[in-house]
């Protein structure tokens, strides 16, 4: 029971919170990158990168707008202010609903995987159970996640659309 996140309020404190104690890297990936949130997000993944922890923001398809030239402007400020950690993302739609946020603290490596929309504004979403994610922790359903997202960044149609901050 407590490894299920329910409410809109649940996942943007775990959000939050994974991206304050990412040591060295964090993905999250959802099937739309919404400006509003990722302004909401901008200075917690601007801390991670200050801190030296590599953010990959991974998107699947259009949603309303703005969400690839905010994330080419930050890139460009983290290169410019030479950041530790890089900003990757990928320059064109994955073409997949992949919605997972997966971080390491330390030696530990935490995810979750669902149907909440990461990257997308849905706090003022209030009805529980709107979107359920489920909290890993197992290295071998962690690394099953991972090995699925490595597949959509190296895909023909999306490998060479990948963006960094600075390489």
């Amino acid at each position: 029971r407590d490894s299920l996140l329910r409410t809109p309020d649940e996942h943007a404190r775990l959000l939050e919170l994974a991206l304050q104690q990412a040591s060295t890297s964090i993905l999250i990936a959802s099937d739309v990158a919404d400006v509003k949130l990722l302004d909401h997000l901008k200075s917690h993944i601007v801390e991670a990168l200050n801190r030296g922890v590599d953010v990959d923001l991974l998107w699947g398809f259009e949603g309303g707008g703005g969400g690839l030239d905010w994330m080419k402007k930050l890139a460009y400020e983290a290169k410019v202010a030479e950041t530790e950690g890089k900003l990757r993302f990928n320059k064109s739609p994955a073409g997949c609903n992949a919605r997972m946020v997966i971080w390491d603290e330390g030696e530990e490596f935490k995810g979750t995987v669902g149907s909440y929309n990461w990257l997308a504004d849905r706090r003022n979403e209030s009805k529980a159970g709107a979107s359920l994610s489920v909290m890993i922790t197992h290295p071998a359903i962690l690394s099953s996640l991972a090995w699925c997202v490595a597949g959509i960044w190296a895909a023909p149609r999306s490998e060479s659309q990948i963006g960094r901050a600075h390489v």
